[in-house]
């Protein structure tokens, strides 16, 4: 068992005083408050059979803002995430080798302040990134200089998100509506409240179900 077994766990911690991040609509970056970082890494591999592996690793996090004094009565959470990654993995003396790969992420903040209007419906959806889990399958065959490989993406067919932000915007109904704030404009059709737009999630759809074969040559 000591030869097949190798399990590995790593508990750690982080404080800032002062964090750098990304505005990426501005593309630039700039410090940020102080951040308080702790979570847990655990990693598993098992041989299974001679030709048959197994293995897991998991990523626990949490991290959040330092409130400030004049900050006590806000929500601040700095971005974090709960990752899962393993499978099964077999590869023959043959050539033949094949995977199935379970991959996936946890809910994580999207905002770094929560307020009420937020957090109010209809737009709670606003307060997190959706997680997701994938399942993908992969199969290929290997001789000398030359390789081909099959890969079966998203192999359940689950609706997911990949890029995920959150940015104040205007649905065409709102437009029309005097009572939102999308619909009071000024003269020259601007907002006239930009402040008063409620942010919302934007988000780029993951790949459904797909096939991808490669061919590899080595020299």
């Amino acid at each position: 068992m000591r030869d097949r077994l190798d399990v590995a766990a790593a508990l750690w911690g982080i404080y800032l005083q002062s964090e750098i991040v990304f505005a990426g609509d501005s593309g630039t970056f700039a410090p940020s408050d102080a951040t308080r970082r702790y979570g847990l890494d655990l990693e598993a591999r098992f041989r299974v059979l001679p030709w048959l592996w197994a293995d897991a690793d998991v990523a626990l996090a949490h991290a959040k803002l330092r409130r400030q004094r004049r900050q006590r009565r806000q929500r601040r959470r700095a971005g974090a995430a709960s990752g899962l990654h393993g499978g099964l993995t077999a590869r023959h003396r043959g050539g033949f080798k094949a995977a199935l790969r379970l991959r996936g992420v946890g809910d994580r903040p999207i905002l770094i302040r929560t307020t009420k209007r937020c957090s109010a419906p209809p737009v709670n959806r606003c307060r997190s990134r959706r997680g997701y889990t994938l399942v993908d399958a992969f199969a290929g065959y290997e001789a000398g200089r030359w390789e081909i490989v099959a890969a079966l993406e998203n192999v359940l067919n689950a609706s997911w998100r990949e890029a995920q932000f959150a940015n104040q915007s205007c649905m065409p109904r709102a437009d029309t509506d005097v009572a939102s704030a999308c619909g009071q404009r000024d003269a020259t059709g601007r907002l006239a409240n930009g402040a008063g737009v409620l942010p919302d999630v934007h988000f780029t759809p993951g790949n459904p179900i797909n096939l991808t074969l490669t061919a590899r040559l080595y020299f």
